[in-house]
C-alpha cells in the first residue's frame, strides 16, 4: 500500500511540474539532431524592451542586415562582421524590386532596386534614402535618352543625361532649363584666346575684344572727326567738300564736321578702320554724335571694305538711313544704326563707313562717331 502511494505522489509531481530549467537540469546538451532550432525572437519590429545579450531576427530587412543583438538595456544593434582587418565595419549589399523597408544602420547597408535600378543608402537610423536613379527621381539622375529630353527633376535636383540627337551631354533643372556641356577646345592658335558654345553644343573661336585680350564681347571704336587744328583733319580721304572746324576757348580745342546741306548736293565723309580679327560676321552698329540745331535731322552711313588685292576704290553697299531726330540748338545728340549692312567685308578687313546727311535743313556739326562691332 506504502509503494503504491509513493508512486501516486511521484505522478502528481511530474504533472505539476510544466517547465523545464535547462540551464539548472541539463548538461552538454547537444541540439544538432533537432528538426528545427530558433535561438532568438523572430519578427517585424524590434521589440522596445530588451536585456543585454538577447537577439532577435528581423523578418523585413534585406539579407545580411537582419540580425539583432540587444548592446545595452533595451538598445538593439544590427549585428555585422568585422571589416577589413581594420576593427571597422562592413557594408552590407542587398538587392530586391522596388524600395527598400525595414530596418538599417547608417553608414552599414546599400541596397539596389533591380527593378527600377536606383540605389539607396541608410541616411538615419531605419530610414533609407535614395542617392542614384535614372527614373528621374532622386537627387542624382544619371538618365540616356535618345531624342526627346527628360522631364524637370524635383525641386532643388539636377537631371544629367546625353542627347542621342544633339550628341552632346546636358542637364536638366528644377524648372526645366537644359544647359548643355561640351569638350573644351583649344583656342591658342592664332590668338584666339575666346571661346563661344554654340546651340548645338560645337565650339568656335574668337579673337578677345580688341583683338589684344580683355575678353569676349563687342568692340567698340570712336573716332574724332578731326585732329587738334583745323588743317589735320583725320579719316577724311573722301571730304567732298565738307570743312573741318575746331572752336577753341579755356577748355581746349574742340573740332568737328561743320555739315552744310543746301538740299542740291549731299556731302559725304569717310571714317576708316580694321575689322577685328576674330569678326565672322557679327552686327555692326554705328553711333553717330552731333549738335542739335533746332530742326530734324537725319543720317545714313554706308558700308566698304578691303582686302589683300582688292579692287580700289572699293564699292559701297547701299546706304542705310538712321532715325530722324527731332533737335533743339546747343545740345548733343546720338543716334544709332543697328545692323549696318557688311556684305563683302571679312576679318581683318579695312572697312569704310561713308556719312552722309539725308535731310537738307542747313549746317550741322558732327562732333563724333563710334562703331560697334559684336565678336562671336
Amino acid at each position: 500500500m506504502k509503494r503504491v502511494l509513493l508512486a501516486l505522489g511521484c505522478l502528481a509531481a511530474l504533472r505539476g511540474q510544466t517547465q523545464v530549467d535547462l540551464r539548472n537540469q541539463s548538461k552538454n546538451v547537444d541540439f544538432s539532431a533537432a528538426l528545427a532550432t530558433t535561438p532568438w525572437k523572430i519578427g517585424t519590429t524590434l521589440p522596445p524592451l530588451c536585456n543585454v545579450g538577447a537577439a532577435f531576427f528581423n523578418t523585413t530587412a534585406p539579407a545580411g542586415a537582419n540580425v539583432y543583438v540587444c548592446s545595452a538595456l533595451n538598445q538593439w544593434t544590427l549585428a555585422t562582421g568585422g571589416g577589413g582587418g581594420g576593427g571597422g565595419q562592413s557594408v552590407t549589399f542587398a538587392t530586391g524590386s522596388g524600395a527598400p523597408t525595414g530596418a538599417c544602420t547608417v553608414g552599414q547597408n546599400l541596397y539596389v532596386d533591380v527593378t527600377n535600378q536606383d540605389l539607396w543608402f541608410c541616411q538615419n537610423t531605419n530610414t533609407w534614402k535614395k542617392s542614384l536613379t535614372t527614373t528621374n527621381t532622386g537627387p542624382f539622375t544619371l538618365t540616356g535618352q535618345n531624342g526627346t529630353n527628360p522631364g524637370a527633376p524635383g525641386l532643388g535636383n539636377t537631371s544629367l543625361f546625353f542627347s542621342s540627337t544633339a550628341k552632346v551631354g546636358q542637364s536638366v533643372d528644377d524648372a526645366g532649363g537644359i544647359a548643355t556641356m561640351v569638350r573644351p577646345t583649344d583656342c591658342s592658335a592664332g590668338s584666339q584666346l575666346v571661346q563661344k558654345v554654340n546651340g548645338d553644343g560645337t565650339v568656335t573661336c574668337a579673337a578677345p575684344a580688341g583683338g589684344g585680350g580683355g575678353g569676349a564681347g563687342p568692340v567698340t571704336r570712336f573716332f574724332q572727326p578731326v585732329g587738334s587744328t583745323a588743317s589735320n583733319p583725320r579719316d577724311l580721304w573722301y571730304s567732298d567738300g565738307i570743312a573741318a572746324s575746331c572752336d577753341t576757348g579755356n577748355t581746349g580745342v574742340h573740332c568737328f564736321y561743320h555739315w552744310f546741306e543746301d538740299g542740291a548736293t549731299h556731302h559725304a565723309a569717310v571714317i576708316d578702320d580694321t575689322v577685328p580679327g576674330g569678326w565672322s560676321g557679327g552686327s555692326v552698329s554705328v553711333t553717330l554724335y552731333y549738335q542739335g540745331t533746332g530742326n530734324t535731322v537725319q543720317w545714313s552711313v554706308a558700308s566698304a571694305c578691303q582686302g589683300n588685292a582688292s579692287t580700289d576704290p572699293p564699292a559701297f553697299n547701299t546706304a542705310q538711313n538712321l532715325a530722324a531726330t527731332a533737335t533743339t540748338a546747343g545740345k548733343l545728340y546720338a543716334t544709332t544704326l543697328t545692323g549696318l549692312s557688311t556684305t563683302g567685308c571679312g576679318a581683318g578687313n579695312a572697312i569704310y563707313m561713308r556719312v552722309q546727311r539725308v535731310d537738307s535743313t542747313g549746317y550741322v556739326n558732327l562732333t563724333g562717331a563710334s562703331a560697334v562691332y559684336s565678336i562671336p
